[in-house]
């Protein structure tokens, strides 16, 4: 994604139908003036802990070439795992060394 400067990332976690458990990350900037989302893709991951978790964002980021430290915004739901103030995923992206 070459020329995204800034953007924002929206995650979630599920179960899927093989009770595989799944993130899916999209992300969100503007380019040309106008507001892009773009769905990046769907991982499995060992657990639904926070720390797997951020390690997959960060991972499906870079895949597409996205440098984690332009990253400006996070969204998720309201679970504890992925937007607690301390332990979240929220948290651990705001403090990981890039």
């Amino acid at each position: 994604m070459t020329g995204v400067t800034e953007y924002a990332v929206m995650a979630d976690e599920c179960t899927d139908i093989n009770t595989h458990e799944v993130v899916s990350v999209c992300t969100r900037f503007i380019a040309n003036g106008a507001v892009i989302e773009m769905f990046i893709g769907c991982w499995p991951v060992k657990s639904t802990a926070a720390v797997d978790v951020r390690d997959c964002i960060l991972r499906a980021l870079k895949s597409v070439g996205l440098d984690p430290g332009h990253m400006v915004s996070v969204a998720f739901d309201g679970a504890a795992n992925m937007s607690g103030k301390k332990g979240g995923v929220q948290a651990l992206l705001k403090h990981s060394p890039i």
